[in-house]
């Protein structure tokens, strides 16, 4: 499963970022199918409620295309709880060009 960290990466290089609704999503693609998606992320806010979405569709190791049997680690909807709430305001903070 991909992670915080790699989100943070990806923010901060400014790559595969797309403007979704009132947040944004990520998008990881495959290095060998550069048109299909690995995993993505998604963060938004409206009206002091958070949304915070990490899917894996599947990962590489080595030549090996794991699948994961469930595809979200992480999965918030209309949340005012402030741990998310803290994430994705630390999240908006590293969009480039914001």
């Amino acid at each position: 499963m991909n992670s915080l960290d790699l989100l943070k990466q990806r923010l901060e290089k400014g790559t595969d970022i797309y403007r979704s609704g009132y947040g944004y999503t990520v998008k990881v693609y495959d290095p060998d199918k550069p048109s299909t998606i690995m995993s993505e992320f998604y963060f938004s806010k409206k009206d002091g409620r958070y949304d915070l979405v990490f899917a894996t569709y599947y990962y590489m190791v080595f030549n090996t295309r794991i699948t994961t049997s469930m595809n979200f680690s992480v999965y918030c909807r209309n949340s005012k709880d402030p741990v998310v709430a803290e994430v994705v305001e630390s999240l908006y903070k590293l969009v480039p060009g914001k």
